[in-house]
């Protein structure tokens, strides 16, 4: 058993330590360094995860709908969030909001239509959200995205 393997982690990976000994070859020593790696690393969500749960809350604020720009403009509003540096190309954009919405089938629609095209506002409406935060938030109003590392553990 690895160091600091004891009680419930310990019986959680007996078992599979043990196939991995008898398996012989490398299996032994990487089945190690992943029960290792498995126990100890912290859940940390996905970027569009992190996405919804920042969009919950600006829809906990009693809004039926917001637009793409105000989306931006409260993700950066925290200078400490992730947004501000999203992939390594400075601050995230209202086309990465949708690209990474895209993949809940949550797509922009026009909330202040215009008789000019260049001009509609176009947002996301809360009903559009139901079922991406039923099925991928727990059930608490206030969930918090997660910071890198282990901080506040």
């Amino acid at each position: 058993q690895p160091p600091g393997f004891n009680n419930r982690l310990s019986a959680n990976w007996k078992l599979l330590l043990q196939i991995a000994q008898h398996a012989g070859g490398g299996w032994p020593e990487q089945a190690r360094r992943a029960s290792i790696y498995l126990s100890r690393t912290p859940y940390e969500p996905s970027m569009g995860v992190q996405l919804l749960a920042a969009l919950r809350a600006m829809f906990a604020k009693d809004r039926t709908q917001i637009t793409s720009e105000q989306v931006v403009q409260e993700l950066l509003a925290d200078p400490n969030s992730p947004w501000h540096e999203y992939r390594g190309r400075g601050p995230i954009t209202k086309n990465q909001v949708a690209a990474l919405l895209r993949d809940y089938d949550i797509r922009p629609v026009v909330l202040h239509p215009t008789k000019r095209a260049d001009f509609s506002r176009h947002g996301y409406r809360a009903a559009h959200f139901n079922d991406a935060f039923a099925r991928f938030l727990p059930n608490e109003p206030n969930i918090r995205t997660l910071k890198r590392g282990r901080e506040g553990m």
